[in-house]
């Protein structure tokens, strides 16, 4: 029967039968009228009667059927396609449903990686599809696509048909899964694309060092099996998403040098596998969560470099196991927790450049294995502790630029392994405790700007490793010690502006290694050694300030080689100046204004191209009055004298 046609049913019932009543059975329902007339529609239509005569005939079953499509690709879960089969109605099945699932209506969706066979079947008769899942395959290649794979440094085999673990960057488990992508350093570049939360089996993500913009994707909470995220060094924007805390199997987070904004997110504090947690060099603001004293794995908590405020948690004192803890350069204010003192596996302890308050806690001298311990640029009062004394491991100690009062502990003369020590820009006072001169281990000294006095210690002589000893601009007092003469590997001695008296010893003459040597500001007297000129690398030498005598010594010509700046002003020299004063050809900056300074300048200063500064003025110094030496003092930059010889 053609479609839209009809056919009339005749049925004769016998008495004492039952009612008769018309239906139709069909693949798609053929409408009847109560009057018997059935529609021919495509498909098969069947008119029954209900009765108690009646039979119901069975569908026919047919020969074949044909899926479309027959195969189809998959990206990820959830994806979806909707097959149809050439009959209808059929049982749709999915031979793996840990690959895809399909319902009654053929809509096929995926569940995991995989291939995985659709049966449409009416009895023993079937049609298949072939389904394929490969979440991977399809995440690597937006990847690539996104993150300007045209333009990396490598990215051999990438969108090829060859295996997955051919791919640069890209390691598979046994079962071809991508278990780590690692491509850092490989002028990747655009947003991170959603499509890598469903890299399943991944358990190292390294994109550090590359130009990523744009934000996190929160997609990335979804992997599961993340031990390791490197997103450091790039340019990411955006908050950190709370997503993140899902992670938990993560043991390593860097974000570190990004310019994400917003809080830490407290759902960090859920990441209970995490050992090393770097956010630093962002502008993350807010405080930081109590809730990261719940991460105790952690090892290295770096928060450094950003915008956060508040007071440090006190439960970061419960992380037993923390090695370094860093909070830099942020707007942290209050005390310093003395719950820090348990942290009895700690090293490095950085809290330097914040608006901290209150005192050093004593507590922190429980910390035995620490060996940096940097609390600079802060607001800190009160005393140094002298249980700092009791960290024998320690190699920093960096209390500068604060506000601590008291005197120097002697104590810290115990620190053997001290390298460098660091109290510069404080207010302590009292003597320089001679028991620093235990330090054997000793490279840094910085004592300068605070209100200490007495004499130098002669101990301090003892210190055979020191490069630098700063004890400048204080109220230090008595005769520079000739042990000073002693420290073969000093590079930087400065001394100035103090009460020293006395000569200058001629032991600094054997400072071999000297570059810098600042004596000015005090009261010393006597002659300038000439043993100076043994200082065959001395590049700054400043006299100036004090009540020296005698002449210039004319051996100051050996500095020839290194000697770029040279300060005698105000002092009581007499005499001419020495023409070997012209050798120092590599000289910048000449001042020698004393009022004993007598005679013409030598013409061998016209050797000096390089001087930019040269003061000679409240001196009976006179120029030569010639061409060519008028014309070189007129090519200095700055240049102050007394005026031309008759």
């Amino acid at each position: 029967m053609h479609p839209g046609r009809t056919a009339s049913l005749r049925v004769a019932p016998r008495a004492n039968s039952a009612a008769i009543a018309l239906s139709s059975r069909l693949a798609r329902p053929a409408p009847r009228h109560s009057g018997g007339f059935v529609h021919g529609l495509l498909g098969l239509a069947v008119a029954t009667l209900a009765g108690g005569c009646a039979t119901e005939p069975q569908l026919p079953v047919p020969a074949t059927i044909t899926v479309f499509p027959d195969s189809a690709t998959l990206r990820w879960a959830g994806d979806t396609v909707r097959l149809t089969a050439t009959v209808w109605p059929v049982a749709w099945t999915s031979d793996d449903e840990s690959v895809v699932t399909v319902d009654s209506a053929g809509v096929v969706t995926a569940a995991g990686k995989g291939v995985a066979s659709v049966r449409a079947a009416v009895g023993e008769v079937e049609g298949l599809a072939t389904i394929t899942v490969n979440p991977d395959r399809n995440a690597l290649l937006e990847i690539h696509e996104e993150l300007g794979g045209s333009g990396w440094r490598r990215d051999d085999n990438w969108g090829t048909d060859a295996p997955l673990d051919k791919w640069y960057g890209v390691t598979t488990d046994s079962e071809g899964n991508v278990q780590a992508l690692r491509l850092p350093v490989n002028g990747l570049s655009g947003t991170i694309p959603p499509a890598i939360g469903h890299l399943g089996a991944l358990d190292t993500l390294d994109l550090g060092w590359n130009d990523l913009t744009g934000p996190v994707p929160p997609e990335l909470g979804n992997l599961q099996a993340l031990e390791g995220l490197y997103l450091n060094h790039n340019d990411l924007t955006g908050p950190v998403p709370p997503e993140l805390g899902n992670l938990q199997a993560l043991e390593g987070l860097y974000l570190n040098h990004n310019n994400l904004t917003g809080p830490i997110p407290p759902e960090f504090g859920n990441l209970r596998k995490l050992v090393r947690l770097s956010l630093s060099s962002n502008r993350l603001d807010g405080l930081i969560p109590s809730e990261l004293g719940y991460l105790t794995e952690l090892e290295s908590l770096d928060l450094g470099g950003n915008r956060l405020t508040g007071r440090i948690p006190p439960e970061l004192g419960s992380l037993r196991k923390l090695v370094r803890l860093s909070l830099s350069s942020n707007r942290l204010d209050g005390l310093i927790p003395s719950e820090l003192g348990n942290l009895t596996e700690l090293r490095y302890l950085r809290l330097r450049g914040n608006p901290l308050t209150g005192p050093i806690p004593p507590e922190l001298g429980n910390l035995q294995a620490l060996e940096g311990l940097y609390l600079d640029h802060n607001n800190l009062t009160g005393p140094i502790p002298p249980g700092l004394g009791n960290l024998r491991n320690l190699r920093d100690l960096s209390l500068s630029f604060n506000k601590l009062s008291g005197s120097i502990p002697p104590e810290l003369g115990n620190l053997r392994n001290l390298r460098r020590l660091w109290l510069t820009y404080n207010k302590l006072s009292g003597p320089i405790p001679s028991e620093l001169g235990n330090l054997a281990a000793l490279n840094m000294l910085y004592l300068d700007n605070n209100k200490l006095s007495g004499p130098i210690p002669s101990e301090l002589g003892n210190l055979a490793a020191l490069n630098m000893l700063y004890l400048d601009n204080n109220k230090l007092s008595g005769p520079i010690p000739s042990e000073l003469g002693s420290l073969r590997t000093l590079k930087l001695l400065d001394l100035s502006v103090n009460e020293l008296t006395g000569s200058i010893p001629p032991e600094l003459g054997k400072l071999r290694q000297l570059s810098y040597l600042g004596l000015a500001g005090n009261d010393l007297s006597g002659s300038i050694p000439p043993e100076f000129a043994d200082l065959l690398f001395l590049e700054f030498l400043d006299l100036a300030e004090n009540d020296l005598t005698g002449s210039v010594p004319p051996e100051f010509g050996s500095l020839y080689g290194t000697l770029t700046r040279l300060y005698l002003s105000h002092n009581r020299l007499t005499g001419a100046l020495p023409r070997e004063i012209g050798d120092l050809e590599r000289l910048e900056i000449l001042e020698i204004h004393n009022t004993g300074l007598s005679g013409r300048l030598p013409r061998e200063l016209t050797n000096l191209l390089r001087i930019e500064g040269f003061l000679w003025h409240e001196t009976d110094l006179c120029s030569p009055p010639d061409e060519e030496f008028q014309g070189w003092l007129a090519s200095i930059r700055v240049s102050r004298g007394s005026g031309k010889c008759d």
